[in-house]
């Protein structure tokens, strides 16, 4: 490896008892910044394995807000946290807290608390199921929708935001507690502690934790989880659902799963098409970049993402085969028919002009450079991030530190493959959600 920051993480990982997996990771302090921790439980279940449209996000809410299902609160204060939060992705959900060192104890309690812990509260359930009515609706102005109607389309499932209202709304608690009980358990689990830590005192902290609850030894849970079938070449103008004064749009292609042979050529690929990644402060996508230039000129195209959000980690976090996904706005009104279209002719063109090895090349050395900067965010997230994406299949959680390298190991013509396989012979799956009409 090359000399870099990273070659100061400690990075560690063992199996509790309970089947609970455990990553670690000590990064530098930052000169000039408070010291952080990091803690989140990743329940290994997400919105591509959810029985009903929407249930994912249901699930999430009940088990995030449950507080009298944490047995044994810690005796001690919980200190600083500075922020806290729960998200449900396509392959996981996680419980997530970020604060000062002091609070470490109580924050590793609290996370540990949500595997198998979420009580049969009426009114919690009520009271989140209204939470997640409000949440779908609320950002209508921005490019989630889109993202979400992808997803949908994907699946086979409506893109209609109403749709997943509809079906979140009409949950019973006794069934939704039903489908989580095999899910969010110890074993399903893996926990995440990151930062300014000491690795030693933080195993004896999760034991303490662990001793706590008393949880019964592992057992096999079977669960229902397999690869989705996704419908590429799907189209959909979504009515209704956007109340920007712009048109929002997305496009959706295959993404090889973690591990594929073309998971790293492809995040080349990605970085050359939309660039942005040149440093971990800013991952927002130039509308420049090749990808960017030709959607512009060929359909309005602006504000592009690679994911429903600008601090979304690049595709390495989700573990499954999965959607790649570019979003954007125009001023212009379009169909889906246009916007796949477009997208197919701007592929053909770049492939045509800017797939050469020097483009290819300063892609491999913007995205490892990029990776050497962010897996040390001073939250550290990110590199808790992708430990426990590798865990969750069974690799070596410290083979994060490896990234960099491997990207700047990939070869031109493997880029220009997985380019040609997931990306220019692929129909993509194309959404339109055009302006509401004024009320």
């Amino acid at each position: 490896m090359r000399s870099s920051p990273l070659a100061q993480v400690e990075i560690a990982g063992e199996t509790l008892r309970s089947g609970m997996r455990v990553v670690y990771a000590r990064t530098p302090p930052v000169p000039g910044r408070p010291a952080r921790v990091f803690v989140a439980s990743y329940v290994l279940a997400g919105v591509f394995e959810e029985e009903r449209q929407g249930w994912a996000h249901l699930m999430e809410h009940v088990a995030a807000n449950n507080r009298a299902a944490i047995a044994n609160p810690h005796p001690t204060r919980e200190g600083q946290i500075v922020n806290g939060n729960a998200l449900a992705r396509p392959y996981y959900t996680n419980f997530l807290l970020i604060g000062a060192p002091d609070a470490l104890p109580a924050m590793i309690h609290g996370r540990m608390a949500r595997a198998g812990r979420f009580a049969d509260d009426a009114a919690v359930f009520a009271n989140e199921v209204g939470r997640v009515v409000t949440e779908l609706r609320r950002d209508r102005s921005s490019l989630y929708p889109a993202y979400s109607a992808l997803v949908s389309a994907a699946r086979g499932r409506s893109p209609r935001l109403e749709d997943e209202v509809a079906s979140v709304a009409a949950a019973r608690q006794e069934t939704l507690a039903e489908a989580m009980a095999p899910l969010y358990r110890p074993e399903r689990t893996v926990l995440a502690i990151s930062g300014d830590i000491d690795v030693a005192a933080a195993r004896a902290m999760v034991r303490d934790a662990e001793a706590r609850f008393a949880w019964p030894a592992a057992a096999p849970v079977p669960i229902r989880a397999g690869a989705p079938g996704f419908r590429f070449g799907g189209r959909a103008l979504v009515e209704g659902q956007n109340t920007a004064a712009q048109t929002v749009a997305g496009l959706a292609w295959p993404r090889p799963a973690l591990g594929a042979r073309d998971l790293l050529p492809f995040l080349v690929a990605d970085q050359l098409l939309l660039g942005g990644r040149t440093s971990g402060a800013d991952p927002k996508r130039s509308d420049a970049s090749p990808l960017g230039a030709a959607l512009g000129a060929g359909i309005g195209a602006s504000n592009l993402w690679d994911r429903q959000d600008g601090w979304a980690a690049p595709p390495m976090v989700d573990t499954g085969p999965g959607l790649y996904t570019v979003l954007f706005n125009s001023s212009r009104s379009l169909t889906p028919e246009e916007t796949a279209a477009a997208a197919r002719a701007a592929l053909r063109r770049i492939e045509a002009a800017g797939l050469g090895d020097g483009a290819i090349e300063t892609a491999k050395a913007q995205l490892a450079s990029y990776y050497e900067t962010w897996l040390l965010e001073p939250n550290a997230r990110v590199i808790a991030d992708h430990m426990v994406a590798l865990a969750a299949t069974g690799r070596d959680p410290a083979a994060v530190l490896g990234i960099p390298d491997a990207i700047r190991a990939v070869r031109p013509a493997a880029v220009r493959a997985a380019f040609r396989r997931h990306l220019l012979n692929v129909d993509p799956i194309a959404v339109v959600l055009p302006p509401a009409p004024p009320a």
